[in-house]
């Protein structure tokens, strides 16, 4: 059987954050989870239904971070988080954060 790992450079390209987990994967904490979800208004059932995970998975990524997910649950809950305008920001001496895009741009 071949190796089944996400090849890095290809999720590295698609991700230009930090908090990187291993094979290239985002991994945003509890706290950038849940303030992302709320800077784009949306409820855990909203956000379970946008990404096709279920709720308690949801609830599992922002009481832990996305560490606490499958990879591939953990792509696609950026991935939408993301295209909903969400930039996952760096830690810095004030901590990892989360910025929204604004609606003029």
């Amino acid at each position: 059987m071949g190796d089944l790992r996400p090849r890095s450079n290809e999720l590295t390209q698609r991700f230009s954050m930090v908090n990187m987990r291993p094979h290239g994967i985002f991994s945003p904490t509890a706290q950038q989870l849940t303030a992302a979800r709320a800077a784009t208004g949306l409820s855990i059932q909203k956000l379970a239904e946008a990404t096709g995970l279920g709720v308690n998975t949801i609830r599992r990524a922002e009481a832990g971070g996305a560490q606490v997910l499958t990879p591939v649950n953990a792509q696609r809950l950026v991935e939408v988080l993301q295209g909903l305008g969400v930039t996952f920001l760096e830690a810095d001496a004030n901590g990892p954060g989360v910025r929204i895009r604004s609606a003029n741009g």
